[in-house]
């Protein structure tokens, strides 16, 4: 399976039924590539039925730390707070206490939705990170 047709199953699928996540959870449990993994994580943080989030943090127990954690970090930071949260509950599940020390620096840190000061282009402007539903 390649990355492509992971990305793609993943697009496809995404606004299918809770049953047809729940396939593509088990079909991607099933295939030992690393993007299928964090097609997985990503499944745990953003899906908003419990029972295919469950599923996906299930797979990812046996599945290489490493292949995943970087979803897991950054769904930390995640402008949707409900992410945010599914994110720690993800980590909380896995017994990951190696990402403790994540959990603090967000804490630490400011609300991912608020305004920031960015470079570009040797201007300083202000952002905001959105989210889009299309």
């Amino acid at each position: 399976m390649t990355v492509a047709c992971i990305a793609a199953l993943m697009q496809m699928l995404a606004p299918e039924s809770a049953e047809m996540r729940t396939g593509l959870v088990k079909y991607l449990t099933g295939v030992p590539h690393i993007e299928a993994t964090k097609a997985l994580a990503r499944m745990a943080i953003f899906s908003t039925e419990d029972d295919i989030r469950a599923a996906a943090i299930t797979a990812l127990k046996v599945r290489r730390e490493k292949d995943y954690t970087d979803v897991l970090v950054k769904g930390l930071r995640y402008p949707w707070p409900a992410v945010a949260k599914r994110a720690a509950e993800a980590i909380t599940k896995l017994e990951r206490t190696d990402l403790v020390s994540e959990l603090v620096a967000v804490l630490d840190s400011t609300d991912p939705r608020l305004p920031t000061t960015k470079e570009v282009s040797g201007k300083k402007i202000t952002v905001v990170r959105e989210m889009v539903k299309m």
